[in-house]
């Protein structure tokens, strides 16, 4: 159970965080000024609170709610999953350029670096494990019967919560433009 929760956290982390904080810190170290007056990795709490703490630790309560379970995954749940994390990838890189939301990863609308590219491969996966636990939860709803099973699901629902919260403070200090 350790190995798999440290399992978990390495490859969340990996995915969600380390790859763009490597990606970062190059970028810096060769040159201090390189993503010029654009907000970074570190002025989004999504970023260094969110993909580096919240979701690796949202990412184990859903693996070992999932896996309490002993419930098969139907092609309907993860076809949906899938689906819904794809077009939440769509929609927020579309609106990110539509809505001009240059930062480090996006310098231009549209046009996005290898850190905005990352996240435009991280994103759905995160966004489509997230949508595994919902669904299934919607779905299954009758299945959450042991005090365990529950303390993971609101466990995971405060953290989605927080992590929602982060997103709307990020954003909330951004000019979008119309």
């Amino acid at each position: 159970m350790v190995a798999t929760t440290i399992f978990i956290l390495i490859i969340s982390l990996f995915l969600n965080w380390l790859v763009q904080l490597v990606y970062y810190l190059y970028k810096v170290m060769s040159n201090p000024k390189a993503f010029g007056s654009h907000r970074t990795l570190f002025d989004y709490y999504t970023s260094y609170i969110g993909d580096g703490i919240i979701l690796p630790i949202l990412n184990v309560l859903i693996f070992f709610l999932l896996s309490s379970l002993n419930f098969p995954l139907d092609n309907l749940i993860i076809s949906l999953s899938v689906g819904i994390g794809i077009l939440a990838n769509f929609f927020v890189h579309y609106f990110q350029g539509k809505k001009e939301l240059t930062n480090w990863s996006m310098p231009e609308p549209y046009k996005w670096n290898f850190a905005g590219q990352w996240h435009m491969i991280s994103f759905p996966i995160q966004a489509s494990y997230i949508c595994l636990f919902l669904n299934t939860l919607f779905f299954n709803y009758e299945i959450i019967n042991q005090t365990k099973q529950i303390s993971l699901v609101l466990g995971a629902f405060a953290l989605i919560f927080l992590f929602t919260i982060l997103l709307v403070k990020d954003y909330s200090r951004v000019e979008v433009n119309s």
